[in-house]
């Protein structure tokens, strides 16, 4: 285990331009503009909501922020350790916040459904997961010096894999709505399988 620790925390390091740190915020913000762009097509061909264009839309006007300061700090390597890393993932982590308290507020204003679907609820999730990773990496940064790599593995594997969980629920909301139903159907049946012992 401690040799995938190494790999990883290695592989993430961000101190020259062609490191893949900086290709994989390059990848996701380009996921994210296509990404827009798809809706965008779609909205106007009527073949998804005006809700679902919004939260695509919000979180892409979010993440493309966030990711540029990353994308010129990995690129130019112009952050002081000591305090400006401190606040670029305290930042991080209210951007995280405000946007889903944004989707939150601004959702149910342009749905037709008064109810939050399962992608939106998972995009919250993510988006609510990843500002307390951030707010975790800041405290430690600022109360107990840089991170080791046991906690830069377990922060950089927990957003990672939030957002593609979060891209994948932008990209397809139906394959989300499909397994929540899914798993409430398996959910339900279990239960009336212990209610019969």
């Amino acid at each position: 285990m401690e040799q995938v620790i190494d790999w990883w925390v290695s592989l993430l390091s961000h101190t020259n331009a062609d490191s893949f740190y900086l290709k994989q915020i390059l990848t996701f913000s380009g996921l994210l503009i296509l990404c827009v762009l798809i809706t965008i097509v779609k909205y106007t061909l009527k073949k998804c909501a005006l809700s679902h264009l919004l939260v695509v839309c919000v979180i892409a006007i979010s993440f493309l922020t966030t990711d540029y300061v990353l994308a010129k700090e990995a690129y130019e390597g112009s952050l002081e350790p000591s305090l400006d890393f401190h606040l670029m993932y305290f930042m991080f982590s209210v951007f995280d916040s405000l946007t889903a308290v944004v989707i939150l507020v601004s959702y149910p204003l342009v749905s037709k459904s008064s109810n939050y679907s399962s992608s939106v609820i998972v995009v919250l999730g993510v988006l609510l997961i990843n500002s307390v990773m951030h707010l975790f990496i800041s405290g430690m940064m600022l109360y107990g010096g840089w991170p080791d790599k046991y906690d830069a593995f377990f922060y950089s594997s927990i957003v990672f894999l939030n957002s593609y969980i979060l891209m994948t629920s932008l990209y397809a909301p139906l394959l989300i709505e499909w397994l929540s139903a899914r798993l409430l159907y398996m959910k339900r049946k279990l239960f009336r399988g212990l209610m019969r012992v």
